[in-house]
């Protein structure tokens, strides 16, 4: 390259940077239309995507102009996206917890019901068997002739538990647990008044779990709520 083919190009470079250095002027003061685009579209929700890609590419641009509302709009647009993803989970589980919830409750229904069914069994099972009215007739007959809501604990005495042939040891073998055990093992939803109960009608027996009535009030044993029945439901 010659001195002459030189001069030229550092000439031509100089008119290039002395252009852009009179854009950068000119623009002094100005804002950005890309700018003003970028912080419309921001602050609405379904293109603050565009308003945040603007932001960024206004914010790369180095002609002299105002960008403070390309950094608005990042920062909104920034703000958004993070809401947007934090919901998704949020709304996901929305959606799945009733249905996660109403499984799990009939899942529990259905242990709790085997539990008083099981119980109901050892009950009338121990009502028609030899050995126990021969060596318990008065706890035999009482639960016989009980034809209101009673809780199962005031079946015999707690001495009976530790005595053999009684109708509540017999009962509590068959059902592996003590009766005062029995509403430790309800899980489906219920009340702190929740009592496990039974009544006898026609040589039937019937176990129920109580809960609360339809206000919220505690039900009175006379009469109560049933949760989960198993047996004659004609008590119902």
């Amino acid at each position: 390259m010659d001195h002459k083919d030189f001069d030229n190009d550092f000439d031509q470079h100089q008119t290039i940077q002395y252009d852009s250095d009179a854009d950068t002027v000119k623009n002094a003061g100005r804002i950005s239309g890309l700018s003003i685009a970028a912080f419309l579209t921001s602050v609405f929700g379904c293109t603050f995507l565009v308003g945040l890609i603007l932001g960024i590419i206004d914010l790369n641009k180095k002609d002299g102009r105002k960008r403070g509302l390309s950094v608005a709009a990042v920062i909104i647009a920034g703000v958004t996206l993070l809401l947007t993803l934090l919901s998704i989970p949020l709304y996901i589980l929305g959606i799945f917890t009733p249905s996660y919830l109403q499984y799990t409750e009939k899942s529990l229904v259905a242990q709790d019901t085997m539990i008083i069914d099981t119980l109901r069994v050892a009950i009338m099972a121990a009502m028609i068997d030899p050995a126990v009215t021969n060596s318990d007739p008065e706890t035999v007959k009482e639960v016989m002739n009980n034809s209101s809501w009673t809780d199962i604990r005031s079946i015999g005495s707690l001495a009976d538990s530790n005595t053999p042939g009684t109708m509540r040891h017999e009962i509590e073998a068959m059902i592996g647990m003590p009766l005062t055990d029995v509403e430790q093992k309800i899980k489906s939803h219920h009340t702190d008044q929740m009592r496990v109960v039974y009544r006898v009608k026609s040589g039937q027996v019937a176990v129920a779990i109580t809960t609360t009535d339809k206000t919220g009030h505690k039900s009175d044993l006379d009469e109560p709520d049933l949760y989960i029945l198993v047996g004659d439901t004609s008590f119902q």
